[in-house]
């Protein structure tokens, strides 16, 4: 598995500020392990140019980090990456944004409802991916909820207790 992370280790590192990435060593652990986490890395011209590294779950999938190289920004490489992942995953699809806080996560935020994805007010925390790193607040989007204010203890409780850990919320 060691392989499938060196061509997007760099992407990866780029993309997320520490407190919201895993350490290596953490995401070689989780997809050697039982966990329903998945990664597919985008490419172009045979070049890595990016990846989208998700949990699949029985009720919807969580996008847990996508992120394309800063050259290959602009191109239309993501937003055609995430409109096929979307029609493919067939069910609804939740991810993790900062606030709205400057002109660069604004427009990654415009770039998700561009998708058709929503961004709700539900209060939302990051939990640290371990000891050594920080909780962080986040805002939520999700694509093809019904009703999603109705289910978001429900997300909440299986991102918490799946993805970081964490028993309770």
């Amino acid at each position: 598995m060691t392989n499938i992370l060196e061509p997007i280790w760099h992407i990866y590192e780029q993309s997320f500020p520490d407190d919201e990435r895993r350490r290596y060593e953490q995401l070689i652990e989780l997809f050697g392990g039982e966990q329903p986490i998945k990664i597919e890395i985008l490419t172009d011209s045979d070049s890595t140019v990016g990846f989208i590294i998700y949990w699949d779950f029985e009720h919807f999938v969580y996008i847990e980090h996508f992120a394309v190289d800063s050259i290959a920004r602009g191109q239309g490489i993501g937003s055609r990456a995430l409109s096929d992942f979307v029609q493919r995953a067939n069910k609804p699809i939740i991810l993790e944004v900062e606030h709205p806080t400057d002109a660069i996560t604004h427009r990654r935020i415009n770039f998700y409802q561009r998708l058709g994805f929503i961004l709700h007010d539900e209060e939302y925390i990051q939990p640290p991916y371990d000891k050594n790193k920080q909780s962080v607040p986040l805002c939520i989007m999700s694509k093809a909820f019904s009703d999603f204010s109705k289910q978001f203890i429900e997300v909440k409780k299986t991102l918490y207790n799946q993805v970081y850990g964490v028993n309770d919320i």
